[in-house]
């Protein structure tokens, strides 16, 4: 993505407009819009949020797209849509376990090489890095992840400078309509909550899965995760 984006900057584009799912936000942040990385691990490590009044808050194994996509764009003018067909190699978050539902798909998924692996299986092949070479950026993109890491637990959240110089110009939810009260009484939770975690007496369940609704059902129960 970083990619595709210095070279549509390189073509003349001036403004890119991302619409993304959950899932790679946080890789996006970091390496695409250089999002600071202290401020990324200071808000996973419950650091306090910024002041953000007014604000809103609201790559692959294949490569041949990243210029070609833009240079037929500037060329003839038209639009490109790139249709990426993309797999989670961890499932959908933490808790997920896709090879309980997808156990042969997922096992091809274990056994295929990542994105970075294939990449630089490339680069030694073409002898574009030496895997001295690759060694050396692991060692220094781990460091700074260490680095920033460090920073972070003295890291004073402040308005989103990074943000506020393109986002200005956005109204706030606050700013564009009524919040209103969507809360409901914690009986009718809880409730709920014993509800989605009873499993049925003749089901029996996959041992993990087992364990998760037990886990689940106790946080409904003591109201803690």
């Amino acid at each position: 993505m970083k990619e595709m984006f210095d070279r549509a900057s390189d073509l003349g584009v001036e403004s890119i407009v991302m619409g993304m799912a959950h899932r790679g936000r946080l890789n996006v942040l970091g390496n695409v819009v250089r999002k600071p990385l202290r401020q990324i691990f200071c808000e996973f490590s419950g650091g306090q949020p910024a002041d953000e009044a007014g604000l809103y808050t609201g790559t692959g194994d294949v490569k041949y797209h990243l210029g070609t996509s833009y240079e037929w764009r500037q060329t003839f003018h038209s639009d490109v849509v790139v249709d990426l067909v993309c797999y989670r190699r961890f499932g959908h978050n933490e808790i997920d376990e896709p090879s309980f539902t997808q156990p042969k798909m997922y096992k091809v998924i274990r056994n295929h090489p990542s994105a970075l692996e294939i990449y630089q299986k490339k680069l030694l092949e073409f002898g574009e890095l030496t895997r001295e070479d690759i060694d050396k950026i692991h060692k220094k993109v781990t460091s700074i992840l260490n680095d920033e890491f460090l920073a972070s637990k003295d890291y004073v959240p402040k308005i989103r400078d990074w943000l506020s110089a393109y986002w200005s110009g956005f109204k706030s939810p606050e700013q564009i309509s009524r919040i209103w009260n969507t809360g409901v009484k914690p009986e009718i939770l809880k409730n709920v909550g014993k509800a989605i975690t009873l499993l049925p007496e003749n089901f029996n369940p996959h041992k993990a899965v087992k364990r998760i609704y037990e886990q689940r059902s106790q946080m409904v129960e003591t109201g803690e995760d």
